[in-house]
């Protein structure tokens, strides 16, 4: 259980990570054509990255306590980017010869994540406010 001083860590963590994805979009937009959507790709790719490299780092290093890591991994990159730990719960489920459940967990991420998405706009769009 966090402390009331860890949870507001792991907010103010949040928060930089929502800035920092913020940032990152405003000047990948300005670079590169609108078309595809680079700047969200380029920010899950860096945000990817940048998971597997901490989160290795942290397996690696006793030393970091697992609210450090929780602050670090779920506050900021889950606000950077969610992918990045979607990306890593898949890599593991496969790591662990969870094939099933690593491809249960894709379909249902990107595939019903979309029919969810579709859904939403419907709802919106049937019953205007």
């Amino acid at each position: 259980m966090l402390t009331p001083t860890q949870i507001l860590l792991l907010f103010g963590a949040g928060g930089l990570g929502t800035l920092a994805r913020y940032g990152c979009h405003q000047y990948f937009s300005a670079l590169l054509p609108q078309a595809v959507p680079y700047s969200t790709t380029l920010i899950n790719i860096i945000g990817c990255f940048c998971f597997g490299l901490i989160a290795t780092l942290f397996a690696t290093n006793e030393n970091w306590s697992l609210t450090t890591r929780t602050i670090i991994l779920t506050g900021f990159f889950g606000a950077f980017t969610t992918f990045s730990t979607y990306m890593y719960e898949f890599h593991s489920l496969l790591t662990h010869g969870s094939v099933l459940h690593a491809v249960i967990g894709f379909m249902l991420q990107n595939g019903v994540g979309f029919l969810a998405l579709l859904a939403g706009m419907f709802c919106v769009r049937s019953h205007p406010l």
